[in-house]
């Protein structure tokens, strides 16, 4: 029996466990450790492995899309800065005499819009035909001078700048009086502009019985350059003209000159209108110095020669 007993205490000793010291309660621990490997696929990836190569993933493709960013933004605002718009806008040149013959400034905008609508290519600023719509423009109204076309950089409406015709003289035609232009061109009918008005403009009478209409060539501006160069000589000298004359005959300018009897004659193939002038300036020196009035003409048409009558 006392065996037994024995038996039955050291067991219980056994399971019973030890007392801590001191007066606080018991303190228990516990610590559990969770695999390294969270995806069963054969070959693990650890945690400390993978965040480094997804922030290098994340900031590569975070880097390439600001850049993918940044060059949509800048195509379409170069994009924005190329394109041009119409109508164009017209910036006229005045003259004092322009308002009796230049067009309604919403005329040559329509044609300058039209020209622009013909091609693709007029859509933006690199392949703008500026030159080709100048011209046109130059070639439909005879009394533009001059067109040139500047290109704003940011504005998307191009200018035009439109020069009119300088005034040459009054032509004295069969069918009525017509102040020629520059370019040889009719600019306007003498009888359309206002009596107070004087443009101090010479009249050359035409015996040829030119027939002449607004807006037409009357003269290549060849002819029209050399009249004018002689007009410009005589006054340098202090001689004054009068009135000038086409006659029937081919290529010739009479020039009836104030205060004398005679005229000159010019020759309007020659390319050197102040050779001729030069020239008749010389005689008219040499004839009034040795006391001679010719009382017809003074002839320079040939290269070099004079003859007086």
């Amino acid at each position: 029996m006392r065996l037994g007993f024995r038996k039955r205490k050291q067991l219980l000793a056994r399971h019973q466990r030890p007392r801590m010291s001191g007066r606080g309660p018991a303190v228990f621990s516990y610590h559990a450790r969770r695999a390294e490997y969270q995806f069963n696929t054969g070959r693990g990836e650890s945690r400390s492995q993978r965040r480094p190569e997804l922030s290098k993933f994340v900031g590569y493709w975070l880097q390439r899309i600001g850049f993918l960013i940044g060059t949509l933004i800048l195509i379409v605002g170069l994009v924005n800065v190329l394109v041009i718009s119409s109508p164009p806008r017209i910036d006229l040149e005045n003259s004092p005499s322009s308002q009796f013959f230049m067009r309604n400034i919403l005329v040559y905008q329509k044609s300058a819009s039209d020209a622009m609508a013909r091609s693709f290519w007029n859509n933006n600023k690199i392949t703008l035909n500026t030159a080709g719509i100048a011209q046109e423009l130059k070639s439909k109204f005879p009394e533009i001078a001059d067109a040139t076309i500047s290109l704003p950089i940011f504005g998307h409406k191009p200018i035009i700048y439109i020069e009119p015709n300088q005034l040459a003289f009054i032509l004295s035609a069969s069918n009525g009086n017509f102040v020629i232009g520059q370019n040889g061109a009719a600019l306007f009918a003498r009888q359309s502009l206002p009596t107070k008005n004087k443009l101090n403009l010479l009249t050359l009478t035409d015996q040829s019985n030119l027939r002449i209409q607004v807006g037409q060539s009357a003269f290549p501006s060849s002819q029209v350059n050399f009249i004018q160069e002689v007009i410009a000589e005589l006054r340098s000298r202090g001689v004054q003209i009068s009135n000038l004359t086409l006659p029937a005959a081919a290529s010739e300018l009479d020039a009836h000159l104030q205060g004398l009897p005679y005229i000159v004659k010019f020759n309007l193939q020659n390319n050197d209108p102040r050779q001729q002038a030069g020239t008749f300036l010389a005689v008219k020196a040499h004839l009034d110095s040795a006391h001679i009035s010719p009382t017809q003409y003074i002839d320079v048409r040939v290269d070099g020669r004079a003859y007086y009558k």
